[in-house]
């Protein structure tokens, strides 16, 4: 039973989130949920640039649209949307093949749950590096996120950037252990609590490895 629940609550998502608006392909390449809040990206659009979705769950169930972002220098099939991450009012889009590949992340906030989303910050890469793909997973927890860069020194890595008064900053990188067959590190991340999975589907030879990363107690 709960499971013919999920299915029909599932056909009925489907039904009434795809507005008219989203142009062909990728409507759906990323998603975000928490609470009442759904983020839908399109990061292709031909007809113009990425966008995200973003859905509220209303009283009688069904999902109203209450705005679409872009990025604030948003062009043609910029990248924008492929990749998300959301806790409470806090999201972050992220960009990796923009800015001919480098990749660059947004970071929104709003007021409360009814209120708009507003960009309060662009997260760049640090300086040096190949930062081919930055951005294509990322991870958010409260004033906590981690950004994929999995070209980065061949293997890969993930910045942890922390929110205080002057907004988001670096404030470590995670590396693979030295290992000649690690590839695309941090192209995948799942969080829960103090435990981090980093996947990096091209190492020995895109067979692919899944790392267990756990926080150092303080």
């Amino acid at each position: 039973m709960p499971k013919r629940s999920f299915l029909r609550a599932a056909a009925l998502l489907l039904a009434v989130a795809g507005p008219l608006s989203a142009q062909e392909p990728n409507f759906g390449r990323a998603i975000a949920l928490h609470d009442g809040d759904l983020l839908i990206g399109q990061p292709v659009n031909w007809y113009g640039p990425g966008a995200v979705y973003a859905y509220r769950l209303a009283a009688d169930g069904s999902w109203t649209e209450r705005g679409i972002l872009t990025a604030p220098d948003s062009s043609r099939k910029d990248d924008f949307g492929r990749a998300l991450s959301l806790d409470g009012n806090t999201l972050v889009v992220a960009a990796p093949r923009k800015r001919d590949g480098t990749g660059v992340a947004y970071a929104y906030r709003r007021n409360a749950a009814d209120g708009a989303w507003q960009l309060d910050q662009v997260i760049e890469p640090p300086p040096a590096g190949d930062h081919s793909e930055y951005g294509a997973a990322l991870a958010l927890s409260g004033d906590e996120l981690l950004i994929g860069s999995p070209a980065v020194g061949g293997t890969g890595v993930v910045y942890r950037f922390t929110r205080g008064t002057e907004g988001w900053g670096l404030a470590s990188t995670i590396e693979p252990p030295a290992d000649d067959g690690v590839r695309a590190f941090g192209r995948t991340l799942s969080r829960a609590g103090d435990r981090l999975l980093i996947g990096a589907p091209a190492s020995d030879s895109d067979r692919g490895r899944v790392f267990a990363v756990d926080r150092s107690p303080t």
